[in-house]
């Protein structure tokens, strides 16, 4: 034991003795340890905590939280607009203190005005808002259909704004089959609010290599029944109006009256006509 202890004895003062000559006789130890870069020094008088919800760590580095200057909220926010500037495109309002579809908490209580002090070791939690007042002023987002939106909601051009229109607006398709499956999946989780669906046929096994809101669970339903499941299993807020029919010249005027827009996914020249003929009259915009 005691060669051991003999050892690193001489150990420490062969380290003692190199760092003696390696400082010069009149040096300081400031001069070896260099001053904290300013963003370092500004985090030493940090009052607050921001959390972030996960949809938003992606502009912000990948951090969950972020630490805020002791001023007020308002002053805090613009001051993290400026670290990130991505962070204050998806957040910064015109007409508020953040975008409607969020909110601002701290201890439960919900902060709405910019002239709030932060307080010492204050936790503020950012989060998506319970709903959403729409443009209308009626029309609400819950806060179930602003986690399904929300990466158009983030999106600086397009927002809360546009998604009330597309969840205000009906869309007419025609046909559910190999060009409608698509168009109705995608307006369907786009968030479409109302669809209609126009046809008459049942599922057959060879319809689904392509047709594909279709399975083989649904093989010898009509295809509105199948298009009407997938639709309320992808976005249950969608109200979908079903015609099971041809569209033809008797009924085509009564059925496309009321919609905004009309998607042709026929396959046939005649109904293909006859649907241009019914935008042209009703003066609604055709897809085809």
């Amino acid at each position: 034991m005691s060669v051991l202890f003999g050892a690193r004895l001489l150990s420490f003062f062969s380290l003692l003795s190199l760092a003696e000559n390696s400082f010069p006789a009149n040096a300081t130890l400031c001069r070896y340890f260099p001053p904290l870069p300013d963003k370092t020094i500004r985090i030493l008088t940090i009052m607050a905590t921001l959390l972030l919800p996960p949809i938003l760590h992606y502009l912000a580095g990948n951090r969950h939280k972020l630490v805020l200057p002791d001023t007020t909220l308002g002053a805090a926010l613009e001051h993290l607009y400026t670290e990130y500037p991505q962070l204050g495109v998806n957040l910064r309002s015109d007409s508020g203190l953040i975008r409607s579809h969020f909110s601002l908490y701290r201890d439960g209580e919900m902060l709405t005005r910019a002239d709030i002090i932060l307080r010492k070791d204050d936790t503020i939690e950012l989060t998506l808002a319970e709903k959403n007042t729409g443009a209308d002023g009626q029309s609400e987002l819950s806060r179930e259909e602003i986690r399904q939106y929300i990466r158009h909601l983030t999106l600086p051009e397009f927002g809360m704004r546009s998604q009330m229109k597309l969840r205000n607006s009906k869309v007419l398709v025609i046909g559910a089959g190999g060009l409608g499956s698509p168009v109705l999946m995608y307006l369907a989780a786009a968030g479409v609010g109302t669809i209609g669906i126009v046809d008459e046929d049942s599922i057959d096994t060879s319809n689904l290599q392509r047709q594909v809101i279709h399975s083989h669970a649904m093989v010898g339903s009509s295809k509105l029944t199948s298009a009407r499941r997938f639709i309320h299993d992808l976005n249950p807020g969608v109200r979908v109006i079903s015609y099971e029919t041809k569209f033809i010249a008797e009924n085509a005027l009564d059925i496309a009256k009321g919609y905004d827009l009309i998607i042709d996914g026929t396959d046939n020249f005649p109904t293909r006509y006859l649907v241009n003929d019914v935008c042209v009259l009703l003066g609604i915009p055709n897809i085809y």
